[in-house]
This record gives C-alpha cells, structure tokens and sequence, in this order.
C-alpha cells in the first residue's frame, strides 16, 4: 500500500495540527458523519476514567482502511474555543512505530462494516466537552481528508454515572 506524502511527514515532523470549531459533519448527535464514514459515541456523559465505547461504520460505497494507532479522544473547556487535532500515527503504536508498523496496524472496513472500539478517559481528565477523532486512508494509501471523521460532541463530568 502507497501513503500519502503526508502520513510519510510524521517521521520527520512531530504531528501536523490544526483546529475546527465543532466536529466536522456533526449530525446534532452523539454521531458525527461525513463522506460516508459515521463515528458515534455510545453515552452522552462520562466520568474520568470511564471506558467508552464508540461504533465507526463505513456507509460509503467504497472499502477504507483506519488507522487505529491514531485514534484520540480530544477536549475542549471554552465551547467557543475550537477541538485541535493532531494526526500522529505513533500515538498508540509507540514512539518507535515505523511507518511498516503503522500500516501493518491499519484496519481495513469494506462497505457496510461497522466496528465497536472502547477508548478510556485518563484519570486526570478535565470536566469539558469532548470527541473521538478518527483518521482514514483509501485503497491506495491516500488520507481520505487532512482533518479527522469526529464522534459527536459528549461530556465528561466527575460526577457523572
């Protein structure tokens, strides 16, 4: 599989970043889609700490590979203030992932298959709002869009159940 000169630039450069004021193709929801791809949270509010679980469908005509190793669930305090983004494939594949690594982790999804991943919220999580953003590559290894497919908007409270 060939990648986009931009996935290679993570090896060079520490993370490509950038910024968007809500999740792109929010549907209003705990689901935010776009160009086929549908990412959902599974609750509206989580406590530090919780596992949550996240349903990622492909409902384009086409088969799209994820990449897994970056992944991350990203908050914001001021809801006027924009969710960052940072593609970084070495997130969870480690420092020392090569480029090999990464795409041996790539997970491929035809049309039609959707998938459930759980993700936990780190301890010391801040009471905000916050989103899964997800990064995918198509059949010849070009990222399907520089910014990430994103859940819906769900919130971490302490005190949530």
């Amino acid at each position: 599989m060939r990648l986009h000169p931009l996935y290679a630039l993570f090896f060079v450069v520490p993370s490509i970043a950038g910024c968007n004021s809500t999740p792109l193709g929010s549907t209003g929801s705990l689901c935010g889609q776009r160009d086929g791809i549908r990412v959902c949270a599974q609750t509206l509010r989580a406590r530090p700490g919780a596992a949550l679980t996240f349903t990622i469908s492909n409902r384009s005509s086409r088969t799209v590979f994820e990449d897994v190793c970056s992944s991350l669930l990203v908050g914001r305090t001021n809801t006027q203030e924009p969710f960052e983004f940072r593609y970084d494939p070495r997130r969870g594949c480690g420092l020392d992932a090569t480029q090999d690594d990464v795409i041996a982790n790539l997970r491929e999804m035809a049309p039609g298959v959707s998938v459930q991943e759980t993700f936990r919220l780190p301890t010391f999580a801040f009471q905000g709002e916050y989103q899964l953003q997800v990064w995918f590559f198509d059949a010849e290894g070009q990222m399907l869009s520089e910014q990430p497919f994103t859940s819906g908007i769900f919130e971490v409270f302490p005190s949530a159940d």
